[in-house]
């Protein structure tokens, strides 16, 4: 029997992840360029609200790292003809779906402006007739990729519900 495995990739990870590590890297250099002049001038509540407003915008961009990452690390999607599976390695426990009892798939892209760190981030739920649910964030496979796969012809695309959120967290 023919299946696909899908894995987390480090470059996908990389180039998802670029502008969220530019943006706490920023803060970092705005840091050294703007603080230790300021410390000798001895204005420490512009240092205070210089940082508190930085990190009001790398909070955020941390957390939707770390959150996608944890739901994506040691987690293997195999898509064949008749079902697809989440394994997870760390618990050693597997979800089955089969192909023809999916009941609908949710999609989570995010709305908002081009200039958010998180907008290439999206997530899509796979739900069955009993409820058991398959969730696969974009580290593992895109929805695109998961289209593209010969296997997944048995899953219609006509199932699809789109959720628009302007934070995706899963």
């Amino acid at each position: 029997m023919q299946q696909h495995s899908y894995t987390p990739k480090t470059s996908k990870i990389i180039s998802q992840s670029f502008l969220i590590w530019f943006s706490v890297l920023a803060q970092f250099v705005m840091n050294i360029l703007m603080i230790v002049p300021m410390l000798k001038s001895q204005q420490y509540t512009s240092i205070l609200f210089i940082n508190l407003g930085a990190f009001c915008f790398t909070l955020p961009n941390l957390y939707i790292f770390f959150n996608y990452y944890k739901y994506s690390a040691k987690k293997t999607l195999i898509i064949s003809y008749h079902s697809i599976k989440l394994v997870d390695q760390k618990t050693q426990v597997t979800i089955e779906l089969i192909n023809a009892e999916i009941e609908f798939i949710e999609l989570s892209v995010t709305k908002g402006y081009n200039f958010e760190a998180w907008k290439s981030y999206e997530y899509f739920c796979l739900i069955d007739k009993e409820g058991k649910r398959i969730l696969v964030n974009s580290f593992i496979i895109d929805l695109s990729d998961f289209w593209q796969d010969t296997l997944t012809s048995r899953v219609s695309s006509h199932k699809i519900v789109r959720i628009e959120r302007y934070f995706p967290t899963i």
